[in-house]
């Protein structure tokens, strides 16, 4: 379920307070922010997550087309 985590809190460095999942994977015009591994990795597996919840073009979207060279952010494709 994509809301699955949408309570849990994390410090926002762009914000600069807390905020829930649910700000993070929808900031973006409706998509995560691109910092999202950044700051959640420690709190749960979001490579997964992202991987099982968005297609390869909206991690395109989120993370860049030529960010690393590859389609998405080399993270997420481990």
């Amino acid at each position: 379920m994509v809301q699955s985590y949408d309570l849990l809190e994390v410090s926002c460095p762009q914000a600069g307070l807390d905020v829930p999942f649910r700000y993070c994977r929808t900031i973006a015009k409706g998509l995560p922010c691109p910092r999202v591994l950044d700051c959640w990795e420690d709190r749960f597996a979001i490579r997964d997550y992202l991987r099982d919840h968005y297609t390869q073009d909206e991690l395109v979207m989120i993370f860049g087309a030529t960010r690393h060279g590859l389609s998405g952010p080399p993270e997420i494709n481990r």
